[in-house]
């Protein structure tokens, strides 16, 4: 059982982070909202992988965690599709007829984790939490994503309509913190002058 001070420190680890769930038993996606709750996620539900695209294509999640079993394109073939869009971004799988084999190559693949049905609320969170951890989330307290979200000029020279372009910003923005030294590299016209204002 969780204590106040564990979830205290789950809060401290998800507060704000952008999860999309995907599974097409809608009931079990109220499940997870409901228990999920205490982390404070930004969460957002779909029923099919198709769904989970459109929503990606308007709206960079930090976290995916989608059945296995999907109606149309599974599970597998979504984070197949996420990953090559942004290979930084976490997938959780879930599934009802999981195997060692299937869980061993899901993770070989790239997978953050692999969860049989039924799974408990603690193992799934433990997993959120060190898919945020490895994928370098950083939570922001209310106040501090209200400064960022006014201040947006850092990027204002560059069109982002993707969720690979999004992704890519996120880490000029952690690379402009760390003082390393980048270069871009690219054919002509293809934005890197902006990109390297923007992390200037």
């Amino acid at each position: 059982m969780n204590t106040p001070a564990d979830m205290n420190s789950q809060q401290l680890q998800t507060e704000s982070a952008r999860v999309l769930v995907v599974d097409d038993n809608v009931d079990l996606l109220t499940l997870i909202s409901i228990r999920l709750k205490p982390l404070k996620l930004d969460l957002r539900t779909a029923t099919s992988a198709e769904e989970a695209l459109s929503i990606l294509s308007m709206w960079p999640a930090n976290l995916v965690i989608t059945d296995l079993q999907l109606p149309g394109m599974s599970g597998m073939e979504l984070f197949s599709r996420l990953q090559q869009q942004d290979p930084l971004l976490p997938v959780i799988i879930l599934t009802a007829h999981g195997t060692i084999p299937d869980a061993v190559e899901a993770t070989q693949s790239g997978v953050a984790s692999y969860l049989t049905k039924p799974f408990d609320s603690a193992t799934l969170i433990t997993q959120i939490e060190l898919a945020l951890q490895s994928s370098g989330f950083v939570p922001v307290e209310s106040s501090e994503m209200e400064i960022m979200l006014r201040d947006e000029s850092w990027r204002s020279k560059v069109v982002s309509k993707s969720q690979v372009m999004e992704g890519l910003l996120r880490q000029i923005e952690k690379l402009a913190d760390s003082g390393a030294l980048v270069a871009f590299e690219g054919e002509p016209g293809t934005g890197k002058e902006e990109l390297a204002r923007a992390l200037h």
